[in-house]
């Protein structure tokens, strides 16, 4: 691969392994020693690389966040229905949930790291833009079928990205929490199909359920 090389393999070898270390421990109680030892290299090495464990960490974040910007520009370009685009980007960003599931833990420590902006200012930062992106494009998309008639015209695009999006987030930490949640491929689809009916349903009704 152009481009490529030793160097880039040793940074991905050692992000993946502080990723573990990060989910296994949390932040606070992760050292340097112990990722260096996850990652078979010496605790030198990773200075190579990275600054201290607060560089470390906000790397881990951006790999687990990258990936998504070229895919969901694509969804929100494709020549489909406002509705169709609904449904995509929902389907993505479940798809991306259960993913994130699976590092629930990491999750918890990038969301409470975050929430601190004196201890990660950088983090705090990079988290608001996420969800303000995301909300953003949910918006867009809300927009987009209000104006097409696919919507009902009282929907307020902006309440209506912040309620999809908080619901999503929130299944994030009801999977964490609760053990006995039932968070299936089924339930999320269920899910989506009901985000998408309540909006199509008020739009033929011409206001919400009664």
């Amino acid at each position: 691969m152009p481009g490529h090389s030793h160097a880039d393999d040793k940074r991905k070898v050692i992000v993946t392994a502080a990723m573990k270390a990060f989910d296994a421990h949390g932040y606070a109680a992760t050292t340097m020693d112990m990722i260096a030892e996850e990652a078979g290299v010496s605790k030198g090495s990773l200075y190579n690389y990275f600054q201290n464990k607060d560089d470390l960490f906000r790397q881990v974040f951006a790999d687990a966040l990258a990936g998504e910007e070229e895919q969901v520009e694509r969804l929100l370009s494709a020549s489909t229905s406002a509705s169709d685009k609904l449904e995509s980007l929902i389907d993505y960003i479940f798809g991306r949930l259960r993913r994130y599931v699976g590092v629930s833990g990491l999750m918890m420590e990038f969301w409470a790291t975050a929430a601190r902006p004196e201890r990660g200012p950088r983090l705090n930062e990079r988290l608001i833009r996420v969800h303000r992106r995301w909300k953003a494009r949910i918006e867009s998309v809300l927009a987009e079928g209000i104006q097409k008639g696919e919507f009902r015209q009282e929907i307020n695009p902006k309440i209506g990205a912040s309620l999809i999006w908080s619901t999503v987030n929130g299944i994030l930490v009801l999977s964490t929490f609760d053990s006995d949640a039932q968070v299936t491929p089924d339930y999320l689809a269920s899910l989506k199909r009901g985000f998408v009916a309540a909006l199509t349903t008020w739009s033929a009704r011409g206001g919400p359920p009664q």
